[in-house]
């Protein structure tokens, strides 16, 4: 049985479906398709047409809204003036490398082979509309969507599967995505799906790639204290990088556990939170009891002040449906079963000396809330816990 019926093509390079057979590969699933009972059209009758772009009639200048969704979530990019920034109700800049990227393939982009492709086939090619009801699970489409209010266009796409070619030399050169061609589905009134050269690899459904991470600029931590109300309870420092760990406030003896050293050498240094709530709007995810505060000190002299508090249930940064209701910015995978513990981290930034670069980081954070995971604060914050009981019995002692 045919997968693909009354399969036909409009020329720019007359290739026989007998040729695709092998070279259909779903995005995310090893699947070769086999193309049948297809033929091209008579090249005598054929006539070479002018390459189609994604936004025939819009300047990539004119667009000021972008949406990639696929069938866990979407991002949405906006422009305003010259800035873009990520999200809609959480407002964000976007990383500009990653968006640079992404507009230069999308001006660049053209379609090639244009193809007659049943709607019955769109499953099978992954050109389903990944909003739709009922996807099947092995298919996984990308939908692109761009706005412009200044020409009132919309056009909107969907990405496909891949067509690895059968020249062996070409995949040995470029391997296989680098060398395929990519099935787009046209949706701007009348439906049509071609074939394209250009894959449009940086089309990334997910926050996680369009957003700066390295949130807590620092060259080393010096020092860490445990505050309450600007009170120090427990302290972690070191003279110099490699240095002897110093302890104070903790019970005579005590020996950190590993956790806790690795969270005190990178404490949010690797940019791994797992999103950003609405500006405004903390008091909404951050609980109020037992909000911990870390003051931790760089070798260059900067200080960050971080207070933290418990995400408050059950909102879910993990669910796509969620987060979007919520307006939560997330990078955290989907995960099922029991929910992990999750906090939320307001920082203030003191940087006497630190350059350009860093400077705009830090300005980028202040008076926001980030969501973080329980095993990237957790350790330190059992500190606190360990502090209060040495106090305690320090002062049953001296009542006895």
């Amino acid at each position: 049985m045919s997968l693909v019926s009354s399969c036909s093509y409009y020329p720019v390079e007359m290739k026989s479906f007998g040729a695709l057979k092998k070279s259909v590969v779903l995005i995310g699933l090893p699947l070769v398709l086999a193309l049948n009972a297809c033929s091209p059209r008579d090249a005598s009758v054929s006539s070479v047409e002018k390459p189609v772009t994604l936004f025939d009639g819009l300047s990539i200048n004119a667009i000021d809204r972008m949406v990639i969704s696929d069938r866990k979530g979407r991002v949405v990019l906006c422009k305003k003036g010259a800035e873009w920034t990520v999200g809609e109700s959480v407002i964000f800049p976007v990383h500009m490398p990653m968006l640079i990227q992404f507009l230069v393939q999308l001006e660049q982009a053209r379609l090639g082979q244009r193809m007659s492709v049943s709607e019955k086939d769109y499953a099978y090619l992954s050109l389903l509309d990944p909003l739709a009801d009922n996807l099947p699970e092995e298919v996984n489409p990308i939908k692109v969507e761009l706005f412009s209010e200044s020409a009132n266009q919309t056009n909107r796409f969907i990405l496909g599967a891949f067509d690895i070619p059968d020249d062996e030399k070409s995949v040995m050169f470029a391997g296989e995505k680098g060398s395929a061609r990519r099935f787009v589905r046209l949706m701007n009134g009348r439906d049509a799906v071609y074939l394209s050269s250009d894959p449009l690899y940086y089309a990334v459904p997910s926050s996680n790639m369009w957003i700066i991470r390295k949130f807590f600029p620092t060259n080393g931590v010096k020092e860490i204290k445990g505050t309450s109300g600007g009170n120090e309870k427990w302290s972690i420092r070191r003279k110099s990088a490699f240095g002897k760990l110093e302890l104070s406030g903790l019970p005579e003896g005590y020996t950190l556990t590993p956790a806790q050293v690795a969270v005190f050498n990178n404490l949010f240094g690797s940019g791994s939170f797992a999103g950003i709530v609405p500006q405004g709007r903390e008091a909404e995810f951050m609980q109020e009891e037992k909000r911990r505060e870390l003051e931790v000190v760089s070798f260059d002299g900067r200080i960050h002040k971080a207070e933290i508090g418990r995400l408050i249930e059950p909102v879910d940064y993990r669910d796509p449906a969620e987060k979007l209701q919520e307006g939560i910015i997330s990078f955290a995978p989907v995960e099922t079963g029991e929910k992990k513990e999750a906090y939320v981290v307001r920082i203030r930034a003191a940087a006497p000396t630190v350059n350009e670069a860093d400077l705009a980081l830090i300005k980028l954070f202040e008076d926001r809330a980030i969501i973080i995971e329980g095993r990237d604060v957790s350790p330190l914050l059992e500190l606190f816990e360990t502090a209060e009981n040495q106090t305690d019995k320090i002062q049953r002692e001296s009542n006895e």
